[in-house]
């Protein structure tokens, strides 16, 4: 929901380009918490921790918030982040029927690494301590519903998301948490809010925390005494964002020839075929090489529903005036039309339509966005296709790599990304799988993603970033609607290979509160967790991804020109989601 300035921020961030961009002194604030007191599991900060001899334990007399755990239980994983070990305790989800709050503590459990004064936790939660935005990216979703929930904007300023860490005082008045989210041996709690559109219909729901996961099953209560108390802490949303903030999982196939690209959006999937394939530049006329093109397509929607309506949308880049582009994507739509139609059979209803240069899927004028741009879109809707039993796949018999590759996982694998060497150093990664677990609609999967022990960069930004050299998944990513500093920072290019194309990462597209311009993202986006520059980067961070289910027993993990690992196994036991990794 940020802005493009709030993406350079933060990659300023995670280039160590700000002054505060190093280990926050967590110690010096305020009074000792006298010790780490009792578990958080108890009650945490909305209730009674038991068994604590030190302060930093809260007592709910002297939390604002009250006990949250009153009407039901909440829920805690342990998570290990650059060889510290932190637990997560998410209370049950206060709604008042409009918006919601979450409340999670963090607790650091583990010693830290020698040379750590502390465990930062802006570094993984999307937070920029220089100029405050609080904590973002902490999606609620439900794969069963394809729906996720993201961070209300905020009214007094729509480039931050409603969302804070807190100050929460110990039975004596002392901060035993502190208020900007660095743990340490003296500070070992933390504390954070946020607010989103109520989630209606649901008892639970799963919480995607950046750079430590997946938070299963969280409860959904009501807030007997509305949420007032909360938005002090997280500040006040802008009124009538909640609609804007409740978005619909995209599932983005392309192909490895890229040519075609398929998105499923619930009740509607739609086929993209790049013009460029199918067309001569200025023509409506189809080409020889277009009657493949449109086979395949056919096989996709059949593939896809046994009957329904097929609308075919011809879409043009913004060269020529709008009327000549106009008439073009109206002509070049009926010629795909008069070809597919016959093809499909009496039960599909096939319409054509073109819509000119209005419908940009990039906004830029460079010529590799306006070949995004020029394309004919299949949009399906109808009786959908039962699913059958996936297809074995194997991708070094269809896509020889020329880039380390793995099998199982298990191992670290080693690559190498952006050349050998830069000006900061040795870009030397490591990467290797936790696990992957089926849930419904979706496979959840743990890497951990790390610095090799003769790499000698000072962070994990581009571990995960493509230069534009041609490869594929630049294109994908245009066309997918995301910009270039966010392929530097997130995990946007990290793909399940399989049988038809290249499957990435859940996402949606939401409009951002400040300008209106429609801003895709991921739900397990964890935006700045690969920029710490402090910390023990050879331990490396955990990197949780959510991908559609491709119905396969195993996965093969990529990065294009990075990395890829085969045979990875895929588990059926959901127990696992909430394990500690």
């Amino acid at each position: 929901m940020k802005k493009i300035l709030v993406w350079a921020a933060a990659c300023l961030v995670v280039l160590g380009l700000f002054a505060g961009c190093g280990s926050k002194d967590a110690d010096g604030a305020g009074g000792s918490s006298g010790g780490t007191g009792g578990s958080v599991e108890t009650g945490g900060i909305g209730g009674v921790a038991e068994g604590g001899s030190g302060g930093a334990a809260a007592d709910a007399s002297v939390d604002p918030l009250g006990d949250l755990d009153a009407q039901a239980a909440p829920v805690t994983v342990t998570r290990t982040a650059l060889g510290s070990e932190v637990k997560l305790t998410a209370h049950p989800i206060q709604s008042d029927g409009t918006q919601a709050a979450l409340v999670i503590d963090y607790e650091l459990t583990s010693e830290l690494p020698e040379g750590m004064r502390n465990l930062a936790l802006y570094q993984f939660l999307s937070v920029d301590e220089v100029t405050e935005y609080g904590p973002s990216s902490i999606r609620l979703f439900d794969l069963p519903s394809q729906t996720a929930w993201v961070e209300l904007p905020l009214e007094s300023n729509a480039y931050q998301d409603a969302g804070a860490f807190r100050v929460m005082p110990d039975k004596d008045g002392n901060p035993g948490y502190t208020a900007n989210g660095a743990l340490s041996p003296d500070r070992p709690f933390a504390s954070s809010v946020t607010l989103y559109a109520a989630p209606e219909g649901l008892d639970t729901v799963d919480v995607f925390v950046p750079g430590f996961g997946v938070i299963p099953d969280v409860p959904i209560v009501r807030a007997e005494d509305g949420l007032g108390k909360f938005t002090e802490i997280a500040g006040a949303p802008a009124p009538g964002s909640e609609a804007a903030c409740v978005v619909t999982l995209r599932r983005f196939l392309a192909d490895y020839e890229g040519e075609m690209f398929v998105v499923d959006e619930g009740e509607e999937t739609t086929l993209t075929i790049t013009s460029d394939v199918l067309f001569a530049t200025d023509e409506y006329e189809l080409s020889a090489e277009a009657q493949d093109v449109i086979a395949r397509a056919v096989d996709q929607i059949k593939s896809e529903y046994d009957s329904g309506t097929v609308k075919i949308v011809g879409h043009t880049d913004d060269v020529a005036d709008d009327a000549y582009n106009q008439t073009l994507s109206e002509k070049r739509a009926e010629s795909v039309r008069a070809v597919i139609a016959p093809l499909l059979g009496s039960d599909y209803t096939v319409t054509a339509e073109g819509r000119g240069e209005t419908e940009p899927l990039v906004s830029d004028t460079s010529e590799d966005a306006r070949a995004v741009n020029r394309r004919v879109d299949i949009v399906m809707s109808g009786v959908k296709h039962e699913d059958a039993a996936a297809e074995a796949f194997r991708a070094g018999d269809l896509l020889p790599a020329d880039y380390p590759t793995g099998q199982g996982g298990a191992d670290w694998l080693e690559y190498r990304q952006a050349g050998e060497e830069t000006s900061l150093g040795s870009t030397v990664f490591k990467i290797k799988v936790e696990n992957v677990v089926r849930t419904e609609n979706g496979l959840v999967g743990y890497l951990r993603l790390g610095l090799a022990e003769d790499g000698t960069y000072p962070g994990l930004t581009r571990a995960l970033y493509l230069p534009l050299d041609g490869r594929t998944t630049n294109r994908d990513l245009s066309a997918r609607g995301y910009k270039l500093l966010q392929n530097m920072i997130g995990t946007f290019p990290v793909a399940l290979l399989t049988a038809e194309g290249r499957l990435y990462g859940y996402d949606f597209v939401a409009t951002d509160a400040a300008t209106g311009e429609n801003i895709t993202n991921m739900v397990c986006n964890s935006g700045t967790a690969f920029g710490p520059t402090h910390g023990d980067l050879h331990e490396g961070v955990l990197l949780p991804m959510i991908w559609p289910d491709p119905g396969t027993d195993t996965v093969t993990i990529e990065v294009e020109g990075a990395f890829r690992i085969e045979d990875v196994p895929v588990t059926d036991d959901e127990a696992l989601l909430g394990a500690d990794y």
